[in-house]
C-alpha cells in the first residue's frame, strides 16, 4: 500500500532537492544536463575543499581537538548550505524555462510584465 505522501515544506532539505529532481522529470532531456554540470561541478569544488580541509584538520587534531571538530562542523555546515542554495537556483532556473515555454505555448497578453 502507497502511503499519502507528506505535504511539500520550502524548509525541509528532502522537498528542496525533491522539488528539483520533480521539476528536472518534467522534461528530461532539456533540464537535465545543466543540473547534472552544476553537480559535477559543485561535487569537484567541494572535493578539492575537503581535501584542504582534512589536511588542516588533522595538523590541529593533535593539539586541539575541540578546535578540529569545530572545522570539521563549519564544513559539514557550509557545504550543506551550499548544496541547498545550488538546489534553489536550478530550481529556479527550470522554473524560469518552463515558464517562458508555457508563455510561448499559450500565449496571452496578461503573460507579459
Amino acid at each position: 500500500m502507497i502511503k499519502e505522501p507528506i505535504g511539500a515544506s520550502s524548509d525541509s532539505t528532502y522537498w528542496t532537492f525533491r522539488t528539483l529532481q520533480t521539476l528536472v522529470m518534467q522534461d528530461y532531456n532539456a533540464f537535465a544536463p545543466d543540473v547534472q554540470h552544476a553537480w559535477k561541478t559543485f561535487e569537484q569544488q567541494t572535493a578539492k575543499q575537503q581535501h584542504t580541509m582534512e589536511q588542516t584538520y588533522l595538523r590541529l587534531y593533535a593539539s586541539h581537538p575541540k578546535e578540529a571538530q569545530h572545522l570539521l562542523q563549519n564544513f559539514e555546515d557550509k557545504t550543506m548550505q551550499n548544496a541547498q542554495t545550488l538546489a534553489h537556483r536550478l530550481t529556479n532556473n527550470i522554473i524560469t524555462k518552463m515558464t517562458y515555454n508555457t508563455d510561448m505555448k499559450y500565449h496571452f497578453s496578461g503573460t507579459q510584465p
